[in-house]
């Protein structure tokens, strides 16, 4: 995730249009627009102060949207970003008016692991197809995946969908963008600052404690019946500047995130300086470790507070799966039969909320030996509060028996 200070890691400089009158598609006057991207927006260190880096290598393509003040798109566009240093591009044939800019990343659905939407059609956006479009049609969802093959077959009476983890989606905008016909409009004194609009869920396991009752050491997490699933997707997420835009407040509790499976699921040693800075995510509790890239569900752009929960119908319900051996002790005090093992998981409801931009660390202890099978549906569990006040003291009614002994 980019570190708390914004660095310019890099800039982009955009020239649209040339002074033409006429455009195919779109005709009147037209006008230039030059503009400046940048990453930017903040991101929380999370308990073990590991951030992953951001450099353009982030970024596989750009898409921008140029709408009116009825949402109308009148201009869009995709470029390739650069490697480094600047990039120059001119567009020509942009319609003069008042727009605002928006800004994509990585939301090619026919390239990344993101399912983009207009209106109820499932399409690929490109330069043309989003034109004359109602920004508030275009939305990107999850993208459709598959169960792990060896548990697919735990899951074939229910009712989940499997998605994919998406990949990480930056937006940014400019408003009141005026285009003016003959004429250059110059905002790259404000810059785009590029920021994510997903979030990153670093997951680490404390699989032992025995001061605590708890030994795992026998289960096997390089088994092919490992896996990491996430239960109770957001809906979607809506390219829109503003409140209107960013991921929905309604999430779908039969949609899985398929995270990891397999034995690369978890990794066991801290991440490289060319992954990570500073390095850091191991220690001598926490051994196993895996980030995933997930939509937020802190309930849209209007919640700007930070460390909140989640609400409720919108919490992420993790599932570990593993393999557990002959004569592995589970949670309910029996023991594993199975000659060859059998898989088992824990399961447990995070509470807090995910932030655009933002790293939350879900310190996972299994602190039993775990149940057969996965869960068919996430946890269903409310919040409890009570209050207990001081002791109260011995009763002044001092009760008597007398005895003649």
């Amino acid at each position: 995730m980019s570190v708390s200070n914004v660095v310019c890691l890099a800039a982009l400089v955009m020239a649209f249009g040339s002074c033409k009158k006429e455009a195919a598609g779109d005709r009147g006057e037209t006008g230039t627009l030059e503009a400046k991207i940048i990453f930017g927006g903040t991101a929380s260190r999370a308990t073990s102060k590991a951030i992953p880096l951001t450099s353009w290598k982030s970024i596989k393509q750009i898409q921008m949207f140029l709408y009116d003040q009825a949402g109308k798109i009148k201009f869009s566009d995709t470029i390739l970003p650069p490697q480094t240093g600047i990039i120059q591009r001119t567009w020509s044939m942009v319609p003069a008016g008042t727009y605002t800019l928006a800004i994509v990343a990585n939301a090619k659905s026919s390239t990344d692991n993101v399912h983009t939407m207009i209106g109820t059609s499932a399409l690929a956006w490109t330069g043309m197809n989003v034109r004359n479009q109602t920004i508030a049609d275009l939305d990107i969802q999850h993208k459709a995946s598959a169960f792990p093959t060896a548990i697919s077959g735990m899951f074939s009476s229910t009712q989940l969908k499997p998605f994919q983890e998406p990949s990480e989606v930056f937006m940014a905008y400019a408003t009141g963008v005026t285009i003016t016909s003959g004429t250059t409009t110059d905002i790259t004194a404000n810059p785009l600052q590029l920021k994510r609009e997903v979030s990153l869920m670093r997951v680490r396991l404390r699989v032992n404690d025995k001061g605590q009752l708890f030994d795992n050491s026998d289960i096997d997490f390089t088994h092919a019946q490992t896996s990491l699933l996430i239960y109770t997707l957001p809906a979607d997420m809506n390219i829109s500047e503003g409140n209107a835009g960013g991921v929905s407040t309604t999430s779908d509790d039969k949609a899985v995130l398929v995270a990891a499976d397999g034995a690369t699921t978890f990794r066991t040693g801290d991440p490289t300086t060319a992954t990570h800075n500073p390095i850091g995510i191991v220690d001598a509790d926490y051994t196993h470790w895996k980030e995933v890239v997930v939509f937020p569900n802190n309930g849209g752009r209007a919640v700007t507070t930070p460390n909140v929960n989640a609400p409720t119908t919108q919490r992420y319900y993790v599932v570990i799966t593993a393999h557990a051996p002959k004569d592995h002790l589970l949670s309910d005090g029996s023991k594993v039969t199975d000659a060859g093992g059998t898989l088992i998981h824990w399961a447990g409801l995070v509470e807090g909320a995910f932030s655009p931009n933002t790293i939350r660390e879900v310190n996972l202890n299994l602190s039993s030996g775990g149940a057969t099978g996965v869960p068919t549906e996430p946890a269903k569990e409310g919040g409890l509060t009570i209050k207990i006040n001081d002791p109260l003291p011995w009763s002044s009614n001092i009760e008597s028996t007398s005895l003649d002994i």
